[in-house]
């Protein structure tokens, strides 16, 4: 049974996702039976997922099969993400203490939810790969797809805050990484994005996300906008003063309470996150040819591009 939406989101999802309220269960039950028809795929899938992808592919049955088979695809091919994903393992446990990525309570005016990537001195990279806090963003976003429906209907606003970023991490700013990455994000996560803005952003840290700008669609490049430290109000053309949190001059919760929240959060759904890795793909059972990390990279190891509507 699916989750009752607030009147705004349901405006949204029957106008811009075409969802139509007494079709979506016959919606489900078509697309279980056609998983069950792929040998390599897993038999079950859980409702709250389910429909998150049938609203994420605004009801296409051709691209929610598609979105069903990337999900399970890039977490067969991009193993290093999508396991050791015990919310207590010692490396998961630093990068939920320092507060690396968390949603505000409150959405946008378009409901959108705001991301807040916490880039900044309280990252320690002897302690915390990129990697790994890539795979604790992995985590909360596989939250947000089942749990979420403002961040599914409305889509999502991804804030990055860079002040005293740790430069030492530069170096993993490759392309190599923003391909994989983002092709990974893509697939396994496919959350509608409204906006990428970057603050106190120093210039050679531009300068690597200008280099995985080129991973990115047009449309997606057309919402990014990157803001030096002394031009960090021009923020507040793009997210509301007061969508901001404590700690920034706004009221939408406090960045220290909420790195207690989603660490409290992230830690309860730890059977979840055991039990994931079983739900995976077979493709030694796939019709056609397997799909394999060429598939991931591209053909002859390039990049590409990523796609987000």
């Amino acid at each position: 049974m699916a989750r009752p939406l607030v009147e705004e989101l349901a405006r949204i999802s029957e106008t811009e996702l075409h969802e139509v309220p007494k079709r979506v269960p016959d919606d489900m039950i078509y697309i279980r039976n056609w998983m069950r028809e792929q040998p390599h795929l897993p038999v079950n899938i859980d409702d709250n997922l389910l429909l998150s992808l049938l609203r994420l592919s605004k009801f296409s049955m051709e691209l929610t099969k598609r979105r069903v088979d990337e999900y399970f695809t890039i977490k067969t091919l991009a193993r290093e993400m999508f396991t050791n994903r015990d919310p207590f393992l010692p490396e998961i446990q630093a990068v939920l203490k320092a507060g690396a990525i968390l949603p505000l309570p409150k959405p946008t005016d378009r409901s959108s939810r705001i991301i807040l990537y916490n880039y900044s001195n309280n990252l320690n990279p002897d302690i915390m790969s990129l990697k790994n806090i890539l795979k604790v963003g992995g985590m909360l976003s596989d939250i947000l797809l089942r749990e979420d429906d403002y961040a599914v209907v409305a889509g999502i606003t991804n804030w990055t805050n860079c002040k005293d970023f740790p430069v030492k991490y530069i170096g993993e700013l490759t392309p190599a990484f923003f391909g994989k990455y983002a092709r990974v994000i893509d697939e396994a996560f496919p959350l509608r994005v409204t906006g990428i803005y970057i603050t106190s952003c120093p210039k050679i840290l531009e300068s690597a996300f200008n280099l995985g700008r080129g991973f990115l669609s047009k449309k997606i490049n057309e919402r990014v906008s990157l803001f030096s430290e002394a031009n960090f109000q021009e923020l507040h053309k793009k997210i509301p003063l007061h969508l901001l949190p404590e700690e920034y001059g706004g009221t939408n919760g406090s960045v220290k309470k909420l790195t207690e929240i989603w660490k409290d959060k992230i830690e309860s759904h730890r059977d979840f996150f055991l039990e994931d890795e079983e739900f995976r793909t077979d493709e030694s059972l796939r019709i056609g040819l397997p799909k394999t990390n060429s598939d991931l990279y591209g053909l002859e190891g390039s990049f590409r591009q990523l796609l987000i509507d």
